[in-house]
């Protein structure tokens, strides 16, 4: 069972989106820049990872049934994933009594970890231990940096994390992002430029990798999607997008539950499920998409 509350509690049949789900489980609040309002994710992300852990949830009660020989009822909420999503919050809130603000890209956990604006884009830098903080302060020229912040924790101070990151923020405005990237390989810290959407999506090693594919859905046409993340042995592929609702239901009802055609189409008469019209086309992506360049991938 699958719901935005969960089938007890008080909030239990209150309706949930993704954007309900991310403030109710506090993620929109502590999302976003300091001294400005909360911001949710760009994307869906408590609807994805939502069906991400329901699947996990199913493996683990599958495994259990062909240990045990009994099923599990699944109770999933989608504001109870969010809040997984706080992470080290619920020890911070527990052992300070103190909420926890919006901070921007800074990571109170790990400092340096942030974003940095460069002569030509955007990059991340991170540099978390005493060697990668030692390397950074090497490609910086700013071994007094080095010299006064060497502790992990000694950064994590708020002065003294502001400090940090205000130093690397002016040295980040004279590079590019390409020389940034080129001293983190040089001396030992994490770097990446912040790409683009469109970037990844023609990104020579994602396609290589097979992350992102082409295929042809049997009611869309053409499509192309990210793969599944895990690769094995047995290689994941893509071979539909959703669904229509109603669309698998002759097929699941009578190879599963044993019902005839007959039973089925007193259930259609009834209201009881739905009936998918296989004459209406699905509008999915929109008849204007401009979706045909780029899909020769390997």
């Amino acid at each position: 069972h699958v719901s935005g509350f969960g089938s007890w509690g008080p909030y239990t049949g209150r309706t949930s989106y993704d954007a309900i789900a991310q403030s109710e489980g506090g993620l929109a609040y502590i999302t976003g820049f300091e001294g400005r309002g909360p911001l949710k994710s760009g994307v869906w992300i408590a609807d994805w990872t939502t069906a991400l852990m329901c699947a996990v949830a199913i493996v683990a009660a599958l495994n259990y049934r062909e240990r045990t020989g009994e099923g599990q009822y699944i109770d999933y909420s989608q504001v109870e994933n969010v809040i997984r999503f706080l992470d080290w919050t619920w020890t911070y809130v527990d052992m300070t009594g103190e909420n926890r603000e919006r901070v921007g890209n800074r990571d109170l956990a790990i400092c340096p970890s942030d974003l940095f604006d460069c002569k030509d884009g955007w990059v991340a830098i991170v540099a978390f231990s005493e060697e990668e903080f030692k390397g950074l302060c090497q490609a910086m020229g700013r071994m007094d940096l080095y010299e006064k912040f060497a502790d992990p924790l000694e950064r994590l101070k708020d002065e003294n994390a502001r400090l940090i990151l205000k130093e690397i923020a002016e040295w980040a405005k004279t590079k590019t992002v390409k020389e940034v990237e080129e001293l983190a390989d040089k001396y030992g810290f994490a770097s990446s430029h912040v790409i683009e959407v469109d970037e990844a999506y023609y990104s020579e090693h994602l396609r290589e990798r097979g992350a992102i594919m082409a295929y042809d859905d049997p009611l869309y046409g053409e499509f192309v999607e990210p793969c599944y993340p895990p690769r094995m042995e047995t290689p994941a592929r893509l071979k539909w997008g959703a669904r229509p609702l109603g669309f698998d239901n002759e097929f699941v009802l009578t190879k599963y539950l044993g019902l005839s055609m007959d039973e089925i189409e007193q259930l259609y008469e009834e209201g009881v499920i739905y009936r998918w019209n296989p004459d209406v086309k699905p509008q999915c992506p929109p008849p204007d998409w401009d979706g045909k360049k780029g899909l020769k991938f390997p």
